[in-house]
């Protein structure tokens, strides 16, 4: 049996996602979208619709999205690696075109 030598980060804490969320304004950081993340406009609930992403991979398995990265997984899930989006944008840069968005694009 091969084993698997991939490491996952741990959760950001909820300090570091509450820190997120404030930097971002309760946005979507994709550029041009800037969804707001607190309110739904067809439910009309006031809730948390955003997804907090890991721009370097949380995972170091290089087949996921950005995780063939030298950074240790110890800081993947500090603030300056995490990005708030809303489920379309994370759907995009995660599952649908990771390729057109590596880590120095989530960066800018």
């Amino acid at each position: 049996m091969i084993e698997n030598s991939y490491q996952t980060a741990p959760d950001p804490t909820d300090r570091t996602v509450l820190k997120l969320w404030v930097m971002a304004g309760g946005r979507c950081s994709f550029p041009g979208c800037n969804e707001y993340l607190l309110h739904d406009d067809v439910s009309l609930q006031n809730d948390k619709h955003g997804r907090v992403c890991h721009i370097v991979g949380r995972s170091t398995n290089p087949a996921s999205p950005r995780g063939d990265d030298s950074m240790p997984v110890e800081q993947r899930s500090e603030l300056h690696n995490l990005i708030l989006l809303c489920s379309k944008h994370h759907d995009l840069v995660d599952r649908d075109e990771p390729d057109r968005y590596p880590v120095e694009v989530l960066q800018d």
